[in-house]
């Protein structure tokens, strides 16, 4: 089948005329590349082969100046972080971020270890501002961890997403650092959500643990901080919805969770100790 065909399909099922598409687009107008290869295409074409020509498509119609009839959204799939696609008439026209990050691949010294099989591997989800300390909390923890940081592992020109999404399934440990950057990000917020939807559906006889650890330094995060303690009773408005679904089953188990607190000059010496744990304030 040729791209333009596929295009074509897959636009028609997007803007519903099949039958199955028009009575239920009020209820989910977005639908994932694994979605349409089976749904469309009954597996004629692979999910990144449609992927690369879904955008493909998207990227010449942007640079024709012209607005295409299918989009991606700016937010991943809450469910599975994949790329989720919709038909311009349902979804609207909006300036979109390109899927590729064509400045990453960093190469950080103290973390390119050749005896890294061992040790169990463990996710950095934070937010690209916040690079420098996620930095630094990896070559903390490199001792006795494989820290796997975007950075320095997702090679140029490397699709964001899928290498994101194998990383979260593949990991032991996940670390979220939360800081006001983070909190204003839905990607962050996604990461840490999926992590712990994986963790439970993990058939493996070891529990694979969250670790949050808090920025202090930022006004924000210690608004977070209190509210996890129980001495403040709203999440900071300026928290994206995502972080609320998270700090909310964070408090309600903080005693039992894995919550530490650093700041951006202790950050290379975090250990997860009681030195650093957070607990419930006394009532």
């Amino acid at each position: 089948m040729s791209s333009s065909n596929t295009i074509e399909k897959v636009i028609r099922f997007l803007e519903g005329e099949t039958g199955e598409v028009r009575s239920r687009r009020s209820e989910k107008p977005w639908f994932t590349v694994r979605t349409l290869a089976d749904r469309v295409l009954n597996r004629k074409q692979s999910e990144k082969q449609l992927e690369r020509i879904l955008l493909d498509y998207y990227s010449g119609s942007v640079e024709q100046n012209t607005i295409p009839s299918l989009r991606y959204s700016s937010l991943p799939s809450k469910s599975s972080l994949e790329v989720l696609w919709g038909a311009t008439q349902h979804v609207g026209d909006r300036q979109l971020d390109p899927l590729l990050n064509t400045n990453i691949a960093v190469r950080i010294p103290e973390l390119l270890e050749t005896d890294t099989e061992d040790k169990s591997s463990i996710f950095l989800s934070h937010s690209h501002r916040d690079f420098e300390m996620a930095r630094d909390l990896s070559i903390a923890l490199r001792e006795d961890r494989r820290p796997w940081l975007a950075e320095m592992m997702i090679e140029k020109q490397r699709p964001i997403n899928g290498e994101i999404i194998s990383a979260l399934r593949q990991a032991n440990e996940c670390l979220v650092l939360v800081t006001r950057a983070s909190l204003q990000s839905t990607w962050t917020g996604k990461e840490a959500w999926c992590f712990e939807q994986f963790a439970a559906q993990n058939s493996g006889t070891e529990a694979k643990e969250t670790y949050y650890v808090l920025n202090v330094d930022d006004t924000e995060v210690r608004e977070v901080k209190e509210y996890l303690q129980g001495t403040r009773e709203e999440i900071p408005p300026r928290c994206q919805t995502i972080w609320h679904d998270v700090f909310s089953r964070l408090r309600e188990r903080l005693n039992q969770a894995q919550v530490y607190e650093c700041t951006a000059n202790t950050a290379s010496k975090l250990r997860f100790s009681d030195n650093f744990q957070l607990r419930r304030s006394a009532p």
